[in-house]
């Protein structure tokens, strides 16, 4: 995409871009690369400015590559500010909140909604979740706790959860 004022001294680069189709994404935090798709958050984004995660396929041959909001936060009780993502060997998407306390550790079923598998209870739940990350086999989750300084791992099995109904 080409825009009018690269330097924007009248006009800003993201507005530009914006009016030619381009997407706002507020706070892009934590990416994750899957086979051939990133998924990455948007912290801030959303109808009520507690998170977005998307998934981008990235295209190969004459094909175009395809921007997919996978979840958002629709109320203030549902997801708050994801910004750590990552994609277990199996495929299943699970996010980290950096939101207000207990943050937690959610896992998107296919039709985007959130389901909670882990809830940080150190001081009251406060610090923000980090780094999640599996093992090869899908085991072990390993995630921080930021404030605490902590690194934890966590043994599954986290293939078989089942989303509710």
């Amino acid at each position: 995409m080409t825009i009018d004022e690269p330097e924007a001294e009248f006009f800003s680069t993201r507005d530009q871009a914006h009016e030619r189709g381009a997407a706002f994404f507020s706070r892009g935090e934590g990416a994750f690369f899957f086979e051939r798709s990133a998924y990455f958050c948007s912290t801030n984004g959303g109808p009520v400015e507690r998170g977005q995660l998307y998934k981008l396929d990235v295209a190969s041959g004459l094909n175009s590559d395809l921007l997919t909001l996978v979840a958002q936060a629709e109320a203030v009780d549902s997801l708050d500010r994801p910004d750590n993502v990552a994609v277990a060997p199996w495929g299943d998407v699970f996010v980290a909140e950096d939101g207000g306390k207990p943050n937690g550790v959610y896992q998107i079923d296919p039709k985007g909604k959130a389901h909670l598998v882990a809830r940080n209870a150190m001081d009251g739940g406060d610090s923000e979740i980090s780094g999640i990350c599996f093992s090869p086999n899908g085991k072990w989750l390993f995630l921080n706790i930021q404030w605490a300084g902590l690194t934890l791992a966590v043994s599954g099995p986290f293939s078989s959860l089942a989303y509710q109904a």
